[in-house]
């Protein structure tokens, strides 16, 4: 008789694993990967970085070489130190229960994962809670004007430029896949309208868009893209946005977020829309980490794994998220 044999784990090996997800699993989800860019690694507590603008548009040319200077916005990300950790019974370990253990370990990676988009939407949040309504502005970013603003400036002969709105609806929410249409097709074509600081299109030729919404609303909003037929005042009308994408040759994902359905955590996400550009020469947010690793240290009296002792791992990241290119998102909140 052949009897089953149990691979062995050691505590050093549950450590290796998790070090291996977190360097070989994806380091973000889909979707903060593609409107988050995340730069060069930080060598430092606190990483200074640029924005530039657009160059100038093309023009007549005139006798001898005229180069106008690119703005440029300088702005800081500042790291922060997190972790999260779990304890591993010993006993697991040593008697090769590895469908367990690995359970247990595999959650530390994807809390890792998960954090990147905590970052990212509260740093929206932050924004959002100051955005400017064209009279105060309340919190200064790179332009002079909040990272939401209705005052981004723009040429002598341009208005200023705004990059978000808010649309109304028949009730505290979007109540149909109609008045959802209306939300996401206005951001996408006020984005995609924005002027820069020479009053030449700075999206025209935009053609991937992610919209963030919460998860709340995700019914509405996935009937707006999907059904060609919806209701209307109680009448079964033609979608005027189906297929909106395709025949303007873009490309629309929809993602949903559950942070952004809670209120509290989250006021002034959880009635909005967030547009993005996927194909913007500069990302909407920045994102840096100086360092992510695990660490693995024994409790008890000794470090053996003995029935009564255990392992505890954590893993360790410094971090950030911070706002960068306004002109590469748009924000449409309904009330």
């Amino acid at each position: 008789m052949t009897m089953a044999t149990r691979s062995r784990i050691t505590d050093k090996g549950v450590e290796r694993h998790i070090e291996y997800q977190i360097n070989e699993r994806s380091a973000e989800r889909p979707w903060i990967g593609r409107i988050a860019g995340k730069v060069k690694k930080s060598l430092s507590l606190t990483e200074p970085y640029i924005f530039t603008g657009t160059a100038p548009p093309m023009g007549p040319r005139t006798a001898g070489d005229k180069h106008d200077e690119i703005k440029q916005y300088p702005f800081e990300i500042k790291n922060g130190d997190f972790s999260t950790g779990c304890v591993i019974p010993g006993d697991l370990i040593r008697r090769g229960e590895r469908e367990e253990v690995m359970k247990i370990a595999n959650q530390l990676p994807t809390r890792s994962i998960q954090h990147w988009e905590k970052l990212t939407l509260e740093v929206l949040e932050n924004a959002a809670n100051n955005a400017d309504d064209g009279v105060t502005i309340t919190k200064a970013h790179i332009d002079g004007v909040g990272f939401f603003s209705e005052q981004h400036p723009a040429r002598d002969d341009n208005p200023n430029q705004s990059n978000f709105t808010d649309v109304a609806v028949t009730g505290s929410s979007p109540a149909n896949a109609e008045e959802a249409g209306t939300i996401w097709r206005t951001g996408i074509d006020n984005l995609i309208q924005m002027l820069d600081d020479q009053g030449e299109p700075m999206n025209e030729d935009a053609s991937s868009f992610t919209i963030v919404i919460p998860y709340t609303q995700k019914h509405v909003f996935w009937q707006s893209m999907s059904k060609e037929v919806i209701l209307s005042g109680g009448q079964s009308v033609d979608n005027p946005v189906y297929q909106y994408g395709a025949s303007e040759g873009h490309s629309i994902r929809l993602q949903t977020s559950v942070r952004m359905s809670n209120s509290t955590r989250f006021p002034n996400l959880s009635n909005a829309a967030l547009i993005f550009r996927d194909d913007a020469p500069g990302s909407a947010v920045k994102r840096q980490q100086e360092y992510v690793r695990p660490v693995r240290y024994g409790s008890g009296s000794d470090w053996s794994n003995d029935n009564n002792q255990a392992w505890k791992y954590r893993i360790e990241a410094s971090r950030a998220v911070g706002l960068a290119s306004w002109m590469s998102c748009y924000m449409v909140t309904w009330s």
